[in-house]
């Protein structure tokens, strides 16, 4: 197989070096059956990391043929308008038609990260299920509807195209590679190697916390319901506090953050949980009652949907 690496101005150096190093040591491990790995960009010009790492290609890739293609993906900064621009410029939209060429004559396609965005704009998640950095879920999902977004999930695979999630997904993104470019013996083989580990959800590293610190509604909500977790709280309850309808809470809630309140404010009791089970000594009924809950059957229900962990993996 040929297997291209394409790098995008500005791409995650962590990334790509994670995807690099990943697939040459697959070829190490299994000479038998090693492919070829090259570094690409579309023209062949060297470009400029988010570190300002000049990174040079082997060649160009807007001639070539690959099968499998994967795209680290970039960092321009944390907001949404950031990430929306960049994938609106010239050279992302170059990129993304490119992509679109190569997967409809075959090209597989892998990705993590902000590199979802680019997938999206090339059309070839529409309909798929995929997953982008949690953080930007909500801009994600807005600029992308055709899109079923999984934001939750490590990683995604759905007819020849794989995304994963924030920055760090790229090493469980990459063993997902090795596994379909090489097989899962030498993939098990990588990962013990390089010391990595899969992990199936990126949803215990959502905090809230860092969403409410997005919009001064989300903040105001976010304060109120963390000042009275214990209590039985309704979202009327958040809305009359904040004076407003609770229509308009559930919209701005949605915007901010892509949950509905009720939603939110779970995620809110369950990571707080979370928090208390690591840094306190109090029992498991005592955490459950802080955050709002009467007992732990339920706490423990929603740690496992919401985090993929049980109150006891937190101690």
């Amino acid at each position: 197989m040929l297997i291209q690496i394409l790098v995008l101005p500005k791409v995650f150096d962590s990334a790509f070096f994670i995807v690099r190093d990943t697939l040459v040591s697959a070829n190490r491990i299994a000479p038998l059956k090693a492919n070829v790995v090259e570094t690409v960009t579309l023209d062949g010009r060297a470009v400029r990391s988010s570190g300002d790492q000049l990174i040079k290609p082997d060649r160009a890739a807007k001639r070539t043929r690959p099968d499998l293609i994967v795209l680290p993906g970039f960092y321009v900064g944390d907001a949404a308008s950031s990430v929306t621009r960049y994938v609106e410029g010239p050279s992302a939209q170059r990129v993304a038609a490119w992509l679109a060429r190569q997967y409809a004559r075959g090209a597989s396609l892998a990705t993590g990260c902000t590199g979802a965005w680019i997938l999206a704009e090339a059309g070839v998640l529409d309909g798929r299920e995929a997953t982008t950095t949690w953080y930007l879920a909500s801009a994600f999902r807005q600029r992308y509807p055709s899109v079923h977004l999984v934001e939750d999930k490590m990683l995604t695979v759905a007819e020849g195209v794989r995304c994963a999630g924030a920055a760090m997904a790229h090493m469980d993104l990459a063993l997902s590679v090795v596994g379909s470019a090489f097989d899962a013996e030498t993939s098990s083989r990588v990962a013990a190697t390089l010391l990595l580990d899969t992990r199936p959800s990126q949803s215990h590293f959502m905090v809230t916390d860092f969403l409410a610190e997005r919009s001064d509604d989300l903040r105001r909500a976010d304060a109120w319901i963390r000042k009275n977790l214990s209590e039985s709280l309704r979202i009327d309850d958040v809305a009359k506090a904040l004076h407003v309808s609770p229509r308009t809470l559930a919209r701005r809630v949605k915007e901010a953050s892509g949950y509905s309140p009720g939603q939110y404010l779970q995620r809110v009791r369950v990571e707080e949980a979370a928090r208390l089970l690591k840094t306190t000594d109090l029992p498991a009924s005592e955490v459950a009652r802080r955050v709002g809950y009467r007992d732990t059957a339920t706490l423990r229900r929603l740690m496992k949907r919401l985090l993929n962990r049980i109150p006891s993996e937190f101690r």
